[in-house]
């Protein structure tokens, strides 16, 4: 499109001051002064799709554009991008009903302007440019939350019409919301949005201004002075942003009074307040040196287990590890580990003067108090001798047997006197560094008859 004002004046013989002339170009200057204030008025910008099937109530089709369907039964409405079909720029926005609504159906595309306060009791026009093929179906809406004003309806002469809204704004509006509003009830087709445009105008404007407004792309690439979004980086070089709003939410710039003496800074600082992390994590830490520094994971034993690297100093001296209070068993491998064999039954001796193994355990590497108990009686027999012992060795051998700490040995004279002895061996220690089977072993000497066993038991506990 060409700006350039409704009504060109000339000087010379002939060209007489024209006040109403003059005023319409007045009133179509100060409109554009004040800016265009639709977003995406050009439906260049598509950044979720290109086109959309039967978009959903309050979906967003083109940038900065929303879905509003109501009615009884909604209309089947498809929304796409169209670079054939259009008035200026690149594209338009081209809306197919391919299934017509209820009586009541109405189907819009919508965008609410920001601020709408800074229009209090200010004069808008909306514009569009609308292409449509049935008369009395689509048309442009402007509302402040009280009040709407409506365009006239395209005529449905199939090629792009200039449809404008004018609205005396309220005094206190809560919205202000351009509207692009389709009839769906009864009709399928095509309807094609491009060039919709929002300005101030004086409240006395003239129609020649009026209908000389248009949506102008001048402007794209710049932030309004009412605001709006950045898509790209400031850079400041050495200047300041001056003015700032105090941040409130999420996404806000801090000014520097809210940041000094409240926030740490990233040189460092002192915390004057509790850091709560939620669910995440302070990364990247130095490993503590000194008391009061935080520790990182590898430095600390967690409670789900580690591997100490140094001595635990309880203090004071009368502290110590808080032991369990039920009757359950420590897993394998741990510190406290309690392994026994029992046995309950007659037994009668191997020959005379021979070892036999009883029982045995299996211990695995580590350190290990070993115990045993043994019940003996002569059982009618005649003998001279019973003994018991510990060792790696099983059968009739006395390899690993020291006595006095691995070995009971107890002789008297030969007697077939009821007799009924209950021989230990207190707890010795056993340092392995892989697994080995221990057997608890007996011998007797005996005459006469054979002596038994009644019961024995082989334990050991891990003490580290």
């Amino acid at each position: 499109m060409s700006v350039g004002v409704p009504i060109r004046l000339a000087n010379g013989v002939g060209n007489l001051p024209d006040a109403s002339k003059w005023m319409d170009n007045y009133d179509y200057l100060t409109a554009l002064v004040n800016g265009q204030f639709i977003k995406n008025g050009g439906l260049e910008l598509w950044t979720a799709a290109t086109s959309f099937t039967n978009p959903a109530h309050a979906a967003t089709v083109a940038d900065n554009w929303t879905v509003l369907k109501t009615g009884t039964l909604g209309a089947t409405v498809d929304v796409s991008r169209e670079a054939s079909i259009l008035d200026s720029g690149t594209y338009s926005m081209k809306i197919n009903i391919t299934g017509a609504g209820s009586a009541n159906s109405i189907w819009d595309i919508h965008q609410s302007i920001l601020n709408p306060t800074a229009f209090a009791s200010e004069t808008v026009v909306l514009g569009v440019k609308l292409r449509a093929s049935t008369a009395n179906k689509a048309r442009c809406k402007v509302y402040d939350g009280t009040t709407a004003a409506y365009s006239t309806y395209h005529t449905g002469n199939s090629s792009f019409q200039l449809l404008t809204a004018l609205l005396p704004v309220a005094a206190v509006p809560t919205e202000l919301t351009a509207t692009i509003e389709i009839n769906p009830s009864d009709f399928t087709g095509a309807v094609y949005v491009d060039s919709v445009f929002l300005y101030v105008v004086p409240s006395q404007i003239s129609t020649t201004a009026r209908a000389a407004l248009a949506y102008t792309p001048l402007a794209a690439g710049f932030l309004p002075l009412s605001g709006g979004a950045i898509t790209g980086n400031i850079a400041m070089g050495t200047n300041k942003v001056t003015g700032l709003g105090a941040a409130t939410a999420n996404g806000d710039a801090l000014r520097y009074e809210q940041l000094i003496g409240l926030y740490l800074a990233l040189a460092g600082g002192t915390m004057s307040g509790n850091i709560a992390m939620g669910t995440n994590k302070v990364t990247g830490l130095a490993a503590a040196s000194a008391n009061g520094e935080a520790v990182r994971y590898e430095q600390a034993l967690r409670v789900t287990g580690g591997t100490l690297t140094g001595n635990i100093a309880f203090s004071p001296s009368t502290a110590g590890v808080t032991g369990t209070t039920t009757n359950d068993s420590v897993a394998a491998g741990t510190v406290g580990e309690y392994i026994e064999s029992l046995s309950s039954a007659n037994v009668n001796s191997a020959a005379d003067v021979t070892f036999d193994d009883l029982i045995s355990i299996s211990l695995t590497a580590g350190d290990w108090d070993v115990s045993a108990f043994v019940g003996w009686e002569n059982n009618g027999a005649t003998w001279n001798r019973y003994e018991i012992g510990i060792s790696a060795t099983s059968g009739n051998s006395s390899t690993g047997l020291v006595q006095g700490q691995t070995w009971s040995i107890n002789l008297f004279g030969s007697t077939s006197s009821t007799m009924s002895v209950n021989p230990v061996i207190p707890q010795f220690r056993i340092s392995l560094s892989g697994t080995t089977t221990y057997y608890l072993k007996r011998r007797a000497g005996f005459s006469a008859g054979t002596p038994r066993t009644t019961g024995a038991r082989l334990c050991a506990r891990r003490v580290r």
